[in-house]
């Protein structure tokens, strides 16, 4: 019988609005990755409204997390496609042990409440 060994930081117990709260508290140095294509025609959009919404959120509140960067994935030929895009972002997060992600598109502007509204879910 193989036996696999597991190192937790803290464990936590219950799926309910406690545990979620306890877990929060737990993990106060949270990071957060802001994932967005940035298809052919959106590099202005981009770089114009949707990246200033991401630092407009973050000058707002990080909320629970101790680390916030937009992590924009350029694919202005329209190569890669947006779902390939966001999973390469997905991978690339994963590798710089990201806890969250939000996915915004880049065309879309992020509410600069969004982080602080994580904390009471």
């Amino acid at each position: 019988m193989k036996v696999v060994k597991h190192s937790f930081d803290g464990v936590i117990v219950g799926a309910g609005g406690a545990g979620l709260r306890a877990a929060i508290e737990a993990a106060p140095h949270m990071k957060l990755a802001v994932i967005t294509p940035v298809g052919p025609g959106h590099e202005k959009t981009y770089n114009e409204l949707c990246c200033p919404s991401i630092q407009r959120a973050v000058e707002h509140s990080t909320g629970p997390f101790s680390e916030v960067i937009p992590l924009p994935v350029w694919d202005l030929r329209g190569e890669l496609g947006r779902s390939r895009a966001r999973n390469l972002a997905i991978a690339e997060a994963a590798a710089k042990a990201y806890d969250w992600i939000f996915f915004l598109d880049a065309d879309d502007l992020l509410n600069f409440h969004a982080f602080e509204e994580v904390a009471p879910l």
